[in-house]
């Protein structure tokens, strides 16, 4: 099983994936675009 996690702010953000373990997969972080 994999769990994503995302942390959304007004500017940035940040996703997350973990195995069923607790070990991260992958990490992303970015900018927000849109109106």
């Amino acid at each position: 099983m994999v769990v994503f996690g995302i942390d959304a702010h007004k500017r940035t953000y940040t996703a997350v994936a973990a195995d069923d373990r607790g070990r991260k997969l992958g990490e992303r972080d970015g900018g927000r675009t849109g109106a």
